[in-house]
């Protein structure tokens, strides 16, 4: 065999080993038998005719590397299995491929998912995958990736929106799994899957991986008060120990909990709540009627009305939601009308945030 048809024979072989690498050609003596270029134009990845990377050298983007069928590269996976020596951009359909969820190689790249199978992935020797799930306060995540040990172990990690890690699981066999885990705080949650060894005759190795979140279970967000708070004795001349919070500026940061002894006196007053992602927040104020009727607002980050309770009625309740970014609102209680013989009014708020 000459060396011509060895070097090309060689340089097939190498490109059908599946996952990318680099391979640096020596010149017009190293191009493919069928190579349809000029002689100045060598079919590696710096003389490529598109912008693909490990694709074709002739002039139709996405084909093949020559001109005749039934060498038909196209650009849906798998590669056809036409490689050879004669077929060198091609590459035979196993694990060492990029997958359809690159490039997330690094947690800023993290790939969105969500619960279910995403099967048919590949990790390659130094190209981590990262995937982001967006987790609720108290949800329940476990993790599992499917793959074959002989062809490459493969370890797995979970860290939470933070970057603490959460379970790390790093054994010999076809499987890694952690969890399940409690989401402590709501947000985005990491999946690292990386190839600790490399072992089988295809770089890299095919896995599935199976997400599964069991929901935190919700409080009852309209609990029958047992029995109807009434609001204690108020003195507006000294207000509550949250004074002054008389305008959205001054707002007084608070949590979900039971906030009793609260004054209305005419000023509104302020307070702001912090949510994560998916995250509900509800409002319910009590107070005597007879004595002056209360009001409520809850407002986004914005300054925009999300709800307002404004009945006539002792017992005002608003509601807000939040998206995959979280939130921050501010809570208005508002003495609409003060109707009875003491300057303003008494109330007590409960704040539900799940």
């Amino acid at each position: 065999m000459s060396l011509l048809r060895l070097s090309g024979f060689l340089a097939a072989l190498l490109l059908l080993a599946g996952c990318p690498f680099e391979y640096v050609e020596g010149g017009d003596a190293l191009v493919p038998a069928d190579d349809d270029d000029a002689a100045t134009d060598d079919d590696d990845a710096s003389d490529d005719d598109d912008a693909t990377p490990d694709d074709d050298d002739d002039a139709t983007p996405a084909d093949d590397d020559d001109a005749t069928a039934p060498d038909d590269d196209d650009a849906t996976p798998p590669d056809d299995a036409d490689d050879g020596p004669a077929d060198d951009d091609d590459a035979a359909p196993a694990s060492g491929n990029d997958d359809l969820l690159e490039e997330n190689d690094a947690a800023p790249l993290a790939t969105l998912i969500g619960a279910g199978l995403e099967a048919g992935l590949v990790s390659c020797d130094g190209d981590e995958d990262w995937f982001s799930i967006a987790l609720a306060e108290g949800d329940e995540l476990s993790v599992t990736v499917s793959f074959t040990a002989a062809e490459g172990d493969i370890d797995l990690e979970v860290l939470d929106p933070n970057g603490s890690q959460l379970g790390l699981s790093e054994t010999i066999t076809d499987t890694e799994s952690v969890g399940p885990l409690v989401a402590a705080v709501a947000g985005a949650h990491l999946v690292r899957v990386f190839l600790y060894g490399d072992a089988g005759a295809t770089p890299g190795s095919a896995y599935d991986l199976d997400i599964s979140v069991v929901p935190a279970v919700v409080p009852d967000p309209d609990p029958e008060p047992d029995p109807e708070p009434t609001p204690s004795a108020w003195d507006c001349s000294s207000g509550d120990v949250f004074e002054s919070n008389d305008d959205p500026g001054s707002a007084v940061l608070i949590y979900d909990g039971y906030y009793t002894d609260l004054t209305s006196c005419g000023d509104d007053d302020y307070y702001w709540v912090s949510l994560g992602s998916f995250s509900t927040l509800i409002v319910d104020v009590w107070f005597d009627h007879a004595e002056g009727d209360v009001d409520v607002g809850i407002f986004d980050s914005w300054g925009s009305l999300v709800d307002s309770g404004i009945s006539e009625t002792s017992n005002e309740t608003a509601e807000a939601d939040t998206g995959f970014f979280g939130d921050d609102f501010t809570i208005d209680i508002e003495l609409y009308a003060d109707t009875g013989p003491t300057n303003g009014n008494g109330y007590e708020m409960d704040v539900w945030v799940f």
